[in-house]
């Protein structure tokens, strides 16, 4: 097919016209909140007023975690080995239920804006300056780069515009209403984005298994290993216990503290908002496998050899099966992804800078001067982004751009991991602890990436120093957990316990129950929560506050994530 024509930038053109409308409103909607005064305007900015609802909630953490890396990535994967890479994406949703669950009710009840602030709470100030330093330097190595690597070959292949001209238009057009509309134009547009991707993402699906012969015919084209999720010990891409053992490392981290996924369910307008939003992204992560990786096999069954590269599937795919029109629908999906992921990351970034870094070191700050510094930091992280174009295309080489992605974060991830784990559920573990298990962690997995890009694998013949430098990076991080947990558990039964801090752990969080006790004459704190008042027996002018009292509600949510871990158990016996 020839490249796109008037028809596909007409579709464009509406697509782009609704995404500046939905960013205009919303900056109006800021101005005119600030001028309410209902909220504070870090508030406002950062989290959306804490007035988002769970629908928005599920959409946007779909779309913070569907970037156009994925769209390249998981194609180039599905292409290179099959379905196996869906590992990540059907996994996903018994994480997302552990941060709705488990995750969530802390992070909410303490009002936290933050998740490095949590640690702070729960250990020191320097977890928290450390846990937003490394976010931010991840967030510039892996998520900038790739959503911008990945969106370079989209518009490459589809219209043929320079690297350069791609990215920079991209970056400043996402970041023009990240900046100015805060979170909630991230967060609405990204309902938008959203709907685009599934539409654009099952006609892809469905038009390229109707070329191949359905699935039938898939299946006789690639050979049988593509079909299969759980490959041997000796896979060197993605082995079995890899995946088990592994991969869930990556997933607490990615779905339980990154601060672009927790931001979401910290902006919800109750805890029951949050805890659907998550709950309904779980079974929204059922589908990437189709929407991509399934595309990618097409793609390899379709054209084999001919394609460039494995991470060039996905366009080559849509620039020769989809007719004028939908083809720019389908372009308008890939720049959502691409879009909605840098806004993320864009938001959560500025955040994390000013909550995290900024504000410490000028508590006077006002709300005002914090918003301004938030703007001001999304933008230099606009314009950090342009100038990694030269290495995004001197990596221009990656087969699986996905994988190399989750491969940087199984280097840097697990110390913060088990920070977390052991806040959460470990009432002894205490500062010397964590801060030792951030810092060991942090350069044993620098150190560790270093050494295979330096070190040729040919030049090692010892297995054991082999596997430690160049074995399979999920191996790596498993073996890494195991040692951090170590470091942490030794070194805080060493050091002085800190009593003090329990209250931050999951366990207290039980024994507290989800009762709020407030004087009658006083302000309802937590009044963003759906309540019921009762009475106290000892004391007629105090209420309690319950906001877990809808049983309905909490059934109901039981319910759909029970049939959400059925649905996933299915699907995982399906392709094993």
């Amino acid at each position: 097919m020839d490249n796109i024509n008037w028809v596909d930038y007409t579709v464009l053109s509406v697509y782009s016209a609704l995404i500046v409308g939905i960013g205009i409103f919303h900056v109006l909607k800021l101005r005119w909140l600030k001028k309410k005064g209902t909220t504070s305007s870090t508030e406002n900015y950062f989290l959306g007023a804490r007035d988002v609802p769970f629908w928005a909630v599920a959409a946007s953490i779909f779309c913070s975690n569907i970037g156009s890396e994925h769209f390249i990535g998981l194609a180039g994967s599905g292409a290179s080995s099959g379905i196996a890479v869906g590992f990540w994406e059907w996994s996903a949703g018994f994480f997302l239920l552990l941060l709705g669950w488990v995750f969530t009710p802390l992070y909410l009840r303490k009002r936290i804006f933050t998740t490095p602030e949590y640690l702070e709470k729960r250990y020191n100030v320097h977890c928290r300056s450390f846990l937003a330093v490394v976010s931010l330097l991840m967030y510039l190595l892996t998520k900038t780069s790739a959503s911008l690597y990945a969106g370079a070959i989209i518009l490459e292949t589809v219209i043929g515009w320079n690297i350069w001209i791609s990215s920079v238009a991209l970056i400043a057009a996402t970041g023009l209403y990240t900046v100015t509309g805060g979170l909630a134009a991230v967060v609405y547009t990204e309902v938008l984005q959203a709907v685009v991707m599934l539409i654009g993402g099952f006609s892809v699906m469905f038009i390229g298994l109707s070329e191949v012969g359905w699935w039938n015919g898939l299946k006789q084209t690639l050979p049988s290993s593509y079909f299969h999720m759980f490959r041997p010990v000796t896979d060197p891409e993605l082995p079995w216990t890899g995946l088990i053992f592994g991969v869930p490392i990556n997933s607490i981290w990615y779905w339980c503290i990154d601060q672009v996924i927790v931001q979401r369910v910290l902006a919800a307008k109750s805890k029951q908002h949050a805890n659907y939003g998550t709950i309904m992204a779980g079974y929204l992560k059922i589908t990437p496998v189709f929407l991509m990786v399934v595309p990618g096999m097409i793609a390899k069954a379709l054209y084999g050899n001919e394609l460039e590269s494995n991470d060039y599937a996905y366009p080559t795919l849509v620039m020769n099966i989809l007719p004028h029109g939908l083809l720019g629908l389908m372009l308008a999906a890939m720049l959502s992804a691409l879009m909605s992921s840098l806004a993320s990351v864009y938001n959560s970034s500025a955040t994390l800078f000013t909550m995290d870094i900024y504000a410490k070191f000028r508590p006077q700050a006002s709300h005002t001067e914090l918003v301004v510094v938030g703007k001001v930091s999304s933008g230099l992280l606009v314009g950090t982004a342009v100038l990694w174009i030269p290495v995004i295309q001197a990596t221009n080489d990656s087969e699986q751009i996905f994988l190399y992605v989750n491969s940087i974060i199984a280097h840097l991830v697990p110390s913060i991991a088990v920070v977390f784990l052991v806040g959460i559920f470990w009432k002894r573990g205490n500062s010397a602890g964590a801060m030792s298990t951030l810092v060991f962690g942090t350069l044993t997995g620098i150190a560790r990436f270093s050494l295979g890009i330096f070190i040729p694998e040919e030049s090692i013949t010892n297995p054991i120093l082999q596997f430690l430098v160049h074995g399979n990076f999920m191996h790596f991080a498993i073996l890494d957990v195991f040692l951090l947990f170590g470091v942490m558990v030794v070194v805080s039964l060493a050091t002085t316990p800190e009593f003090e801090k329990m209250e931050w752990t999951y366990w207290n969080e039980l024994n507290e129950g989800n009762d709020v006790s407030i004087s009658l004459e006083g302000d309802i704190e937590d009044e963003e929560y759906p309540i019921m008042l009762e009475s106290n027996e000892e004391n007629d002018d105090i209420l309690v506050i319950n906001y877990f009292n809808d049983t309905r509600l909490n059934r109901m949510a039981i319910v759909l994530s029970i049939v959400l871990v059925i649905i996933l158990v299915g699907l995982f016996i399906w392709v094993g």
